[in-house]
């Protein structure tokens, strides 16, 4: 025999704004998907989705920053991970690489290249220069001063 649960009006107005929540959010995601899939952030003259989140739309630092890895335009570090071994060891290669960089140069790792770029390059294995441009935040400037050392990681990985 099931018991019926019998809500308060109280309860009742609490399950009715936390699904209204729920589906503001899953629209904000969507629509952050349509921006980063058709770069709108780039085209109006901002460095990231997140930026673009902060600048134009308002949210706080943290919640754009949520936004843009629910979309994938960030890959925070747990999720530096896969399930193919070679890929894997790949990405466990290049980390070490960037983290040496980034100690030489005195820079945050972020800054050789981030994260998403990272299993990028993992994942397309790259062999040349020109295949390099081909990965998420590699231009002529990061390919001239990585391009090499990238390419020769991944020959030895």
């Amino acid at each position: 025999m099931q018991q019926e649960l019998k809500l308060t009006d109280a309860d009742q107005k609490i399950l009715q704004y936390r699904l209204m929540e729920l589906e503001a959010k899953e629209q904000i995601i969507n629509e952050a998907r349509e921006i980063q899939r058709t770069r709108l952030w780039k085209q109006r003259g901002f460095r990231s989705l997140q930026h673009y989140c902060e600048s134009e739309l308002g949210y706080k630092r943290v919640e754009a920053r949520q936004i843009a890895i629910h979309v994938g335009a960030i890959v925070t570090l747990d999720q530096l991970t896969s399930t193919d071994p070679v890929v894997q060891r790949r990405v466990e290669v290049l980390k070490a690489w960037r983290r040496s960089r980034s100690i030489r140069e005195r820079v945050p790792a972020y800054r050789v290249f981030s994260n998403r770029a990272l299993m990028e390059l993992a994942t397309k294995k790259p062999e040349s220069l020109e295949q390099l441009e081909t990965v998420s935040g590699f231009g002529a400037k990061r390919i001239r001063a990585y391009g090499l050392g990238i390419l020769e990681s991944l020959r030895t990985a």
